[in-house]
């Protein structure tokens, strides 16, 4: 119970699910680092960080970042190249997975986050091709609309 307390302190506001997987990913990368020091490198800038899931994030391919380079990462993509897909940035292997959007919105800011899903509902109604089919202002309130159009 107390575990949880110290969840939702951490996680905000954020819904079940996303209560679920910080402690999935959490309890995993808790028991990996209790084997290997405590410690991970983040493979992007080489530097050791905490192996916990408030310190670690990784791609679907199962590549291990920092949370640093993974937000420094996604604003570029998303403020300055004007992007949606946010791809493994492993330095070393060519991965081309990308991020589940839990770990996404573990580690990005929240207006990074608001960003990314914006994006990612404007990209998916411009690729729908749907005649008739528009993306406007409001669409930005309704929460259901990145997953729905995925």
């Amino acid at each position: 119970r107390l575990k949880r307390q110290r969840v939702n302190q951490r996680i905000g506001n954020r819904n079940k699910d996303d209560e679920v997987t910080f402690l999935f990913v959490n309890e995993a990368l808790t028991s990996t680092a209790q084997q290997a020091n405590n410690e991970a490198t983040c493979q992007c800038c080489f530097v050791d960080h905490p192996f916990t899931a408030e310190h670690i994030i990784q791609c679907t391919e199962g590549h291990l970042f920092c949370i640093d380079c993974v937000r420094r990462y996604a604003e570029e993509q998303l403020f300055g190249q004007n992007k949606t897909e946010l791809k493994c940035i492993s330095s070393t292997s060519g991965c081309e997975s990308g991020f589940h959007v839990s770990m996404l919105k573990r580690a990005l800011t929240d207006k990074v986050f608001a960003k990314y899903e914006e994006a990612v509902c404007r990209d998916s109604v411009r690729k729908a091709g749907i005649e008739g089919l528009w993306y406007g202002q409001f669409v930005l309130n309704i929460q259901l609309c990145v997953y729905t159009l995925i």
